[in-house]
């Protein structure tokens, strides 16, 4: 009976433990852009962004339109994985989520990660999550012009 017992639990606890998700390792994420973006109740309430241009010139673009609802005030930021893909988070809205909402620098290094949709780092000891709205790869930024011209993307003349 003691053996059925110990055999029963420790298939339990393989099974619960396939069930969970490792949370990523974090990693850097560089601040490239931030923006501030209004929308009103009545119309869409969420966030329509993209990302446009590619290294160091990319660019948020989000919609906002004037109307004659509440307005809604997000902070937006394009940021910057080590894998090269660009991530345009947010935080705001409504009354609630301005509380807790902390503005991103452009310039700003973060240490996080993103997972299920939302981007989580630490904040001067406070853990803050922003959403993602939507991502894209965009390659490297801050790169140099090398003088070694094998890493070039032009052909050599």
């Amino acid at each position: 009976m003691r053996r059925q017992f110990v055999i029963s639990l420790g298939l339990s606890l393989a099974i619960c433990s396939q069930g969970q998700q490792a949370s990523p390792a974090p990693s850097d994420f560089a601040v490239l852009r931030t923006d501030r973006v209004v929308v009103h109740t009545g119309e869409s309430e969420h966030l329509s962004c993209s990302i446009t241009g590619q290294g160091d010139g990319a660019q948020i673009s989000c919609d906002s339109t004037a109307g004659s609802g509440v307005p809604l005030v997000y902070h937006v930021a394009l940021v910057v994985g080590s894998n090269h893909v660009g991530y345009i988070v947010s935080c705001g809205g409504g009354l609630v989520w301005r509380i807790h909402c902390r503005a991103l620098s452009a310039g700003q290094v973060l240490k996080g990660s993103v997972q299920g949709g939302k981007l989580s780092v630490d904040l001067d000891g406070k853990a803050r999550t922003y959403r993602v709205e939507t991502s894209a790869y965009i390659g490297p930024i801050g790169a140099k012009p090398s003088l070694d011209n094998s890493n070039s993307s032009s052909p050599p003349e």
